[in-house]
């Protein structure tokens, strides 16, 4: 009675339609008149009359898969819920909200030349952008967002791409103590455990669960037996991809070659012609771009690992993290392509290397994935004491996993060794001998704490530092992991030109050839007025380079780092800082260590520790390796320590400040001290 409604269609309509999500959006105003007038296209415009005084809109929205549930009037609910309350009560709750988000954490930064106060500005906004996007029941897709104003027409399709998930759900949430932000992605793959254990055994023949590269947010479909039985054959090349049934080509025909499990099928090439739709499959079939690349499942699961770490929260590792990293170590160890070989080494065959290298052995990320998710599975069974039967044989398989690929080269000062993508040649496309850093760091097997003496060389010789400091128009792409890699290797001259590079980032059409200025010019142009760019194309709107960067640069600031994939930490504060930025943060480490710290003219002034979970504290020394610091505890003088590592015991709650011996800054006194 209160409200003008828009007919929508009847439930008899669409019931026998496979699949249903229905979606309403209310708007009403209050203090005022109103009509509606209907638009060309579908448009319907809600008019106030005019007239003296003040009036309100209200606008609230509902989305459902439940057929028979009355989305208008869930819809309309909310909108009278919130007309009760009136515009000043609404306010004032959303003010509290937003208190209460920006207040658990901080970053301050400042520079001579304004750089710093730059990247500040972005990695701020970058956080609302993820508060009022990521509090639903499922993630963001990375390009559009919540943001389409053009309906499902958008580039690249609807599916969750991982590799592009993970620029905007990386340490950034974790580090800025914003974790609510992170649940839709968990839920996720939570409701979808069954039917990826089923794609698990139905398309690879393996256990545990296959978390696609590329993936519906409901997860793969189930394949009919026959059909599966012959993807089993083709994608594990047991049969000849010329000897591919017409029954299977056909059950392909109308699959999304976005897919993963599709995407042989070439889809540069797909046409309607006459009404009639073609498609080839790509010469390489069954390879291709992201059909046989499993370590999307492994940065899933130590996403998952990540969560707990920083939390300390048993009960959600329990159920939410440890069933994703056993599913996908169980995926690896049991896939038919993984065999132990007469070296006594298990490798793995016919993978890729992200996308740039298809059908090969033994690569890089796959194996880095394989050691990173077995030792992660190993730790967190022995954390809930569970699956002590599958401990033997994670070790068993982790000790003699192949090692790393490594190229040998020659310079003035000798061999050169150098982990590579793969040092065996691919059946499609191939990226043998290029440098590799990233697989390593991203996973842990390499971080400023390890110690394995040739880990640390290989990082070192593989690590680039030079690479993507340009300042030109392309400068570092905005799906770059320079930032990144950077932070990790502890290069802050890296961090502090590789960061606000990677926000400014153009585009790569100018400067190239016509013909690939056309075909891509549309999609490479950024960054807009709102800070995001196109850089997906069409109603592709996004922030993908800003969440990189902002994850740089919370690494670079404050991060506790293991010797290897689920070891214990070490807390590093300003590990990879410029010295020309000046830096105040509070920020969450993992350990549930809360650590706010102060850097001024290149001096570290303070540490703060305040323990959330009553774990022992590790710290790195930011003052050097003999630098004598005292520790406050709860504003009592604690103990006097010094070395490079400094460890002592905690208790929930407790607060800890660390300074540098016979120094107390002013800023510390007043702050920390209340003097």
């Amino acid at each position: 009675e209160r409200w003008t409604l828009v007919p929508q269609p009847e439930a008899s309509e669409i019931k026998n339609r496979t699949f249903y999500c229905g979606s309403s959006v209310a708007v009403g105003v209050l203090g005022r008149e109103s009509q509606i007038n209907r638009l060309n296209d579908g448009a319907i415009q809600l008019a106030a009359k005019p007239g003296k005084g003040t009036f309100t809109f209200l606008i609230s929205s509902a989305a459902g898969f439940d057929i028979d549930e009355d989305i208008n009037a869930t819809a309309l609910a909310q909108l009278e819920r919130a007309a009760a309350l009136g515009g000043a009560q609404l306010k004032a709750s959303a003010k509290d909200w937003w208190h209460r988000f920006w207040s658990n954490s901080f970053v301050h930064l400042s520079s001579a030349d304004g750089e710093a106060e730059y990247v500040e500005k972005h990695y701020t906004y970058f956080l609302y952008l993820m508060a009022s996007s990521s509090r639903g029941t499922y993630p963001p897709r990375y390009g559009g967002m919540i943001w389409n104003t053009g309906r499902d027409t958008r580039t690249w399709g609807s599916m969750k791409w991982m590799y592009n998930l993970f620029c905007y759900y990386n340490n950034v949430l974790l580090t800025a103590n914003k974790i609510d932000l992170t649940n839709a992605v968990f839920e996720m793959f939570h409701k979808n455990y069954e039917v990826t254990a089923l794609a698990a055994r139905q398309q690879w023949g393996s256990k545990g669960i296959y978390l696609q590269e590329t993936m519906w947010f409901n997860g793969p479909a189930p394949l009919p037996d026959d059909i599966a039985a012959e993807m089993r054959d083709l994608y594990l090349v047991r049969k000849p991809w010329s000897e591919a049934s017409e029954r299977f080509l056909n059950y392909a025909a109308t699959k999304n070659a976005f897919d993963s499990r599709w995407c042989w099928k070439n889809f540069d090439d797909e046409r309607w012609v006459d009404g009639h739709h073609f498609w080839e499959a790509r010469e390489s079939a069954p390879y291709s771009y992201v059909l046989h690349l499993f370590a999307s499942g492994a940065k899933i699961a130590y996403f998952h690992w990540l969560r707990y770490d920083f939390t300390q929260d048993k009960e959600w590792l329990r159920e939410y993290g440890y069933p994703i990293i056993k599913g996908v170590a169980e995926f690896y160890r049991n896939y038919p392509n993984v065999k132990k070989e007469a070296d006594g080494k298990y490798h793995i065959h016919g993978v890729n290397n992200w996308e740039s290298t298809w059908g090969a052995s033994d690569t890089i990320e796959e194996l880095s994935a394989m050691r990173a998710v077995t030792a992660t599975a190993i730790r967190a069974s022995q954390i809930l004491g569970v699956d002590d039967d599958l401990h033997g044989v994670w070790q068993e398989f982790l000790d003699n996993m192949a090692p790393l690929p490594i190229f040998t080269d020659m310079s003035e000062q000798g061999e050169v060794r150098y982990w590579v993508n793969t040092s065996h040649s691919s059946v499609g496309r191939s990226s043998t001998n290029r440098r590799a850093t990233t697989p390593c760091t991203s996973y842990d097997l390499f971080t400023l704490e390890t110690t394995d003496p040739e880990m640390v060389e290989l990082a070192r010789n593989s690590y680039r530092p030079s690479s993507g400091r340009s300042s030109g128009s392309r400068g570092v792409g905005w799906l770059s992991k320079a930032a990144i890699t950077a932070a990790t290797m502890g290069d802050a001259e890296g961090v502090r030109i590789l960061v606000p590079a990677q926000i400014k980032y153009q585009g790569l059409a100018e400067g190239y050839p016509d013909e690939t200025a056309t075909r891509w010019g549309t999609y490479w142009r950024g960054p807009l007025g709102n800070r995001m760019s196109l850089a997906e194309g069409h109603q592709g709107m996004g922030a993908q380079r800003i969440g990189n960067a902002a994850e740089g640069l919370v690494l670079a600031l404050c991060r506790a780092m293991p010797p290897g994939p689920a070891g214990k930490t070490v807390i590093h504060v300003f590990g990879a800082w410029p010295k020309q930025w000046d830096a105040q943060f509070s920020l969450l480490t993992r350990g549930n260590f809360l650590v706010t710290s102060s850097m001024r003219k290149g001096m570290v002034e303070f540490v703060e520790i305040q323990s959330q979970s009553g774990e022992e504290c590790r710290l790195r020394n930011p003052w050097g390796n003999q630098a004598g610091v005292t520790v406050y505890k709860n504003s009592r003088k604690f103990k006097d320590m010094n070395g490079s590592l400094l460890t002592f015991a905690t208790g929930k709650g407790e607060n800890f400040v660390i300074v540098q011996k016979n120094s107390s800054p002013v800023h510390y006194k007043r702050v920390i001290l209340g003097e």
